[in-house]
């Protein structure tokens, strides 16, 4: 799920569509980067869940409770708001990216 929402929103980064939805500016770009590290931190704990059930419905619930996790993320990228989490990652040369997930000030795009 969370794959193909990066691999989506990778390409609008990759040719420049992404700035239909974002700000042409570092701040932009940055609360894009934001968006695809909360992506792929769904989707790790989705690979290192160890919630299971013999029951369908049980399931069932679980994968719509994923899927609404990642619409919700997304329609809050989508509409220019705050993800209100604190993000933190750092690289294997050391180096940090932090960010409080604020929408840029102006989510007006050209």
């Amino acid at each position: 799920m969370a794959s193909k929402l990066s691999d989506t929103y990778l390409a609008k980064v990759e040719d420049g569509t992404i700035f239909e939805i974002v700000p042409e500016t570092q701040e932009g770009l940055d609360y894009t980067h934001d968006f695809l590290i909360l992506l792929a931190d769904q989707n790790s704990a989705l690979l290192f869940a160890t919630q299971t059930s013999s029951d369908p419905d049980e399931l069932d619930a679980q994968i719509q409770e994923t899927r609404d996790r990642f619409d919700e993320l997304e329609q809050t990228f989508l509409a220019g708001g705050d993800f209100d989490t604190d993000i933190s990652v750092t690289d294997a040369d050391g180096d940090t990216y932090t960010s409080d997930g604020s929408s840029p000030n102006d989510m007006s795009t050209p």
